[in-house]
């Protein structure tokens, strides 16, 4: 089975951590070893879980909270909310030269701009103008003028960004571009955190932020972390279930979620390359690697047609997607048999 392999389990909208007390627990049961231990806060805003096999719950406890504070950095220099952040005082540098950046903001746009050339600007992370104009027009109920869209616009370009990623320098040429992580920061931070466990010499573990999923080793005994995905059901709608190890998971582009302006329905997630909600959203899942490069490609593959899906996909390794739009019609991209189903033996 490939280290990146998974059985797939989708119900309702958002992930569920649904760990298979029955099997895992068992298997846990029957010799002596690593206890498990779950530890759940909010960080970034949503529903943060940790899972860790370690000795005891002490150790699991100390490096859960390390796990912890390590998400709470990545707050501090990606967020857009955060007053002083450092994603914020940069934006608020624009137009006035390189500046210096710290590791995880060099690192989180070299990411970020990799993914935007490979999708052909679906992944943006200088959308940032757009997204605000986004929340004031569904805030106010109606749509900006084409003069308001354009002005806009005109600051979104990832082309435009100047990185040094090396010397850690970034410069955002144009006054009044803003970045926006929102596509890649959870998948970065639950990647992140993950990362800060292992260095610890917990192998066995599990970070999930709401839709954001990135696993290690599996537990004791058992094939994988079992983890249910959105609207991604057999024939008969049953809930198909996935196995996590060694990679990460995202979802994106949640179909169901509407706004009507203009007399017509558009998503929640922005398109750059009309400043406005999807019109034709999908649900685009994506097991990957690594938690960022998962969370900005399912943040592309929201957006992108079938071709355009298919091409972006196969330029990673190790990586697969499942597509599903708001009839329920499903694609999966997997060009590397990385996906792995319950029935398959």
């Amino acid at each position: 089975m490939s280290r990146s392999s998974f059985i797939a389990r989708a119900r309702g909208a958002g992930f569920v951590l649904a760990l298979s007390w029955f099997a895992l627990g068992l298997a846990a049961c029957r010799a002596s070893g690593p206890e498990r231990s779950e530890f759940t806060r909010i960080a970034m805003g949503v529903r943060t879980t940790i899972a860790i096999y370690a000795p005891n719950e002490e150790a699991a406890s100390a490096a859960a909270n390390l796990a912890f504070l390590r998400i709470a950095e990545l707050d501090q220099a990606l967020s857009d909310w955060l007053v002083d952040s450092e994603t914020n005082r940069l934006c608020e540098l624009a137009g006035l030269g390189a500046v210096p950046i710290g590791r995880d903001l060099a690192f989180a746009l070299e990411t970020s701009l990799g993914v935007a050339a490979a999708s052909e600007g679906l992944f943006d992370p200088t959308i940032g103008p757009l997204v605000r104009q986004w929340r004031a027009m569904r805030a106010n109920g109606r749509l900006a003028s084409v003069e308001e869209l354009a002005s806009a616009r005109a600051l979104v370009g990832w082309r435009l960004v100047e990185l040094d990623a090396q010397n850690q320098r970034a410069a955002l040429p144009l006054r009044g571009m803003r970045l926006d992580f929102g596509g890649i920061g959870k998948g970065l931070a639950a990647q992140a955190a993950l990362d800060r466990i292992r260095e610890l010499g917990f192998e066995s573990a599990l970070v999930a932020l709401a839709g954001d999923v990135a696993a290690g080793a599996p537990p004791p005994g058992a094939r994988g972390w079992t983890v249910s995905v959105p609207r991604v059901v057999d024939a008969r709608g049953t809930p198909t279930v996935l196995l996590l190890a060694h990679a990460a998971i995202s979802t994106s582009g949640d179909a169901e979620q509407f706004v009507e302006l203009g007399g017509k329905r558009y998503a929640h997630i922005v398109d750059p390359r009309t400043g406005l909600g999807a019109l034709a959203p999908r649900t685009a899942t994506v097991v990957a690697p690594r938690g960022e490069l998962a969370d900005a490609l399912a943040t592309a593959l929201a957006l992108a047609d079938d071709a355009t899906a298919r091409r972006l996909v196969e330029q990673f390794p190790a990586t697969a997607a499942v597509l599903v739009d708001r009839e329920g019609a499903r694609t999966t991209i997997d060009p590397a048999s990385t996906l792995r189903w319950r029935d398959e033996r």
